[in-house]
């Protein structure tokens, strides 16, 4: 008898011990190899992501520098070639009225060249100074225009080589960037009169502000062994600069004030230019951190799962995994999203025209995944009033995080024409970027005005809604984004000149306000209803009271409600909060308290309290 017990136990254990293992095995390898898998290429996406945006970025920062030193370069070289000015290089007697003339044409020379702050010429024969703005002594032109030290400016000035680019401290604006050239067909032996090009530095650091990523990025231009301009503060000296130069050759990161930075070069040797782009590495892994930490929370979720079922499944206990596949959908669904936010803000670059070439859109494109072949595109401008956006969001938002995530849903879903739309907001606008195919441009366009008044149509059947819709030409060119985005923005300007001309007439504050008094106790009072009594539309009138009076119309009407609301409750202190919600108009006790503590601080509630508070002082008083 003890012989078969023992036997009965051991096999027990046997078994459960087996079917502990077989289970284990199955569900920490299939979850943890999952989350493992979706981990890493997670993290390869988002720095992916990273990178292709620096070099993208990296790119139209060279091509724009580019684009306006290679203008500057011509101007010298129009300069130094023109016939007046060498011709009188080659004087020995001064001429007043061939000064005149050079002075003329340097003024008519200059004109549309916004990166150069002034251009002058040096003839040595005659000590004399010939600029844009005057005729001037040599030394007398130098105090005027220059803080640094004479004799290093006329150093300067009588360069060995046929051109070269130095910084000179200037009198105004701290260092400003020079081109120097000598004058071309000067007899040999003969003094060699100089053109000057002097480049505004803020222009090109205006740039590199305007296209660098972060603020805490930094950017060097170098002409040949001389910083042109940089991000740094203009008081930083150029012999730093160039150190920072020297000790980034040729190597991937770079410590400066304890601050470790990512380096990233790049050269053009059509104008001896070179660029260095540093990126503190706090900065630059951040976002991988972040996909860092939800991988490994993903990964402790699986592992401690699996242990926990495990043992339920010993017993024949099913087991689901929905719960590992929708973190493994939130960790996608994170990447996607940041994915897109790179997409958005590149094209805004591009619509707003700030993408220097043809071939930047085009690589750019690429990078981010912006198919253009055989596609058609559309721009759909839509705009919202400022005091009508929360509204916007109770009122059709429903299962959305935003109104960019609403429009293009319903943009999608309107045709199967359009494959793909992105949204991007600008202040109260929203810029649709709608892509598709069709046979032809009337085909798309054509399907693109039936979207156009289908979103319309969705503004119009909210009576609380202001907003309207225009709508581009159709292409097929991505250069042509920036065309599209001026269209309908000047659609925009003409439909409100068209209001304001139209309009008018039939409104001022004094009849907004009565409608306002006469309506406020109606919950479903909207800003349509004062449109449609004083017969204009509702897009001008919340423009035209938020011109006069510097505050939207609803936000005026909350004030006006919430002041009544505070009246009723000075005057009865038992009167409940429902009540006073549905006496000044409140749509529901839930939005008259929000909108009630965002006015004025604190809830209703606490307000009552407060009154009664302020009544027993008084009393206490006498």
């Amino acid at each position: 008898m003890k012989k078969l017990s023992f036997s009965m136990y051991r096999g027990v254990t046997l078994s459960t011990f087996q079917s502990i293992f077989k289970t284990m095995l199955l569900l920490i390898l299939i979850p943890v190899c999952v989350a493992v898998f979706i981990g890493l290429n997670s993290l390869n996406l988002v720095q992916r992501e990273i990178k292709n945006s620096g070099e993208v970025v990296f790119e139209e920062i060279r091509d724009e520098i580019d684009q306006n030193f290679k203008m500057a370069l011509n101007l010298t070289n129009r300069i130094r070639k023109d016939s007046l000015i060498v011709d009188y290089a080659k004087e020995k007697q001064r001429n007043y009225y061939s000064e005149f003339e050079i002075l003329k044409g340097l003024k008519d020379l200059i004109s549309g060249y916004e990166q150069v702050e002034q251009v002058y010429v040096y003839y040595p024969q005659f000590n004399k100074i010939i600029s844009n703005n005057n005729t001037a002594d040599i030394k007398y032109f130098h105090s005027l225009n220059y803080a640094g030290d004479y004799n290093d400016w006329i150093t300067k000035l009588n360069i060995k080589l046929n051109i070269s680019v130095d910084s000179m401290d200037s009198l105004t604006d701290g260092e400003s960037c020079s081109i120097i050239s000598k004058v071309l067909n000067i007899r040999t032996g003969s003094p060699q009169a100089v053109v000057v090009v002097q480049l505004k530095k803020k222009f090109f650091s205006e740039i590199l502000n305007r296209l660098r990523l972060k603020i805490s990025d930094q950017i060097l231009v170098f002409f040949k062994d001389n910083c042109i301009c940089s991000t740094w503060s203009s008081d930083t000296g150029t012999e730093y600069l160039n150190q920072i130069k020297e000790n980034t050759i040729n190597k991937g990161e770079y410590i400066i004030n304890h601050m470790k930075y990512r380096i990233q070069t790049l050269q053009s040797p059509q104008y001896g230019l070179s660029f260095i782009y540093l990126t503190p590495n706090s900065v630059f892994h951040n976002s991988i951190q972040f996909a860092k930490m939800y991988a490994v929370v993903a990964l402790i979720f699986c592992i401690g799962i699996t242990v926990f079922l495990s043992f339920l499944f010993s017993k024949r206990m099913d087991f689901s995994f929905h719960q590992v596949k929708n973190q493994n959908d939130q960790l996608i669904l994170t990447v996607k999203h940041y994915s897109d936010e790179l997409k958005e803000a590149y094209l805004e670059k591009v619509m707003r025209g700030h993408v220097a070439s043809d071939q930047g859109i085009k690589e750019g494109c690429r990078l981010y995944g912006i198919d253009l072949e055989e596609k058609w595109h559309g721009l759909m401008l839509v705009t919202l009033e400022n005091d009508e956006r929360s509204k916007f969001d109770e009122v059709l938002l429903g299962p959305f995080q935003s109104i960019k995530d609403f429009l293009k849903d319903r943009i999608l879903k309107f045709s199967p024409v359009f494959e793909d739309a992105a949204v991007i907001k600008m202040e109260d606008q929203y810029y649709c970027l709608i892509t598709g195919t069709a046979e032809n441009a009337f085909t798309y366009h054509k399907e693109l005005q039936n979207g156009t008044q289908y979103i319309r149509g969705l503004l119009k059947k909210e009576d609380s809604l202001v907003g309207n819709v225009y709508l581009s030409n159709t292409f097929k060119e991505m250069q042509n984004l920036n065309e599209a985005y001026q269209t309908v923005g000047k659609l925009q300007q003409k439909s409100e000149d068209e209001d304001e001309k139209r309009e008018s007439e039939k409104c001022s504050v004094d009849k907004i306000l009565s409608v306002i008094k006469n309506r406020v106790e109606d919950s479903n009072f909207s800003v349509s209803d004062i449109a449609e009594t004083l017969e204009v539309s509702p897009s001008y009138l919340s423009r035209y009271f938020k011109k006069q009076t510097g505050m939207g119309i609803l936000e005026y009407i909350h004030q006006y409600r919430i002041t009544l609301a505070k009246e009723l409750m000075m005057k009865n202190k038992n009167i409940k909060i429902k009540k006073i919600a549905e006496m000044t108009g409140f749509y529901s006790d839930v939005v008259f308290i929000r909108v009630f503590k965002k006015n004025e601080g604190l809830t209703p509630g606490q307000y009552k309290e407060y009154l009664e508070g302020q009544k027993q002082n008084i009393e206490g008083q006498f």
